[in-house]
């Protein structure tokens, strides 16, 4: 399994969304992934934002890519209106065991 983002955008309402794929090299579908956490940070090294779910649902088909998204409300971001140009995305979560 391989995470990799892909984009991200603030919308005007001040909410974030994080769009990513994930690729299953398996032979088997990819239901869930346990301890699924999301950071975003900016270039100061400081986190902006942050998303966790404890088992982040998904369904992968075998050898194959999805795209997914999820979205962090304006009262989960810190400063308010960040600027997204010089962020780096963490994301990660415990390996699927098949």
């Amino acid at each position: 399994m391989n995470i990799q983002f892909v984009h991200i955008m603030q919308l005007i309402n001040g909410n974030m969304i994080i769009k990513f794929r994930i690729a299953n090299g398996t032979n088997k579908k990819i239901t869930a992934i346990p301890k699924f956490h999301v950071s975003v940070i900016n270039q100061k090294n400081k986190g902006i934002a942050s998303y966790s779910n404890n088992s982040f649902k998904v369904n992968v088909p075998k050898h194959s890519v999805k795209e997914y998204s999820i979205t962090i409300k304006k009262n989960s971001i810190s400063g308010g209106k960040a600027d997204l140009r010089n962020t780096n995305i963490e994301i990660s979560g415990e390996r699927v065991k098949l």
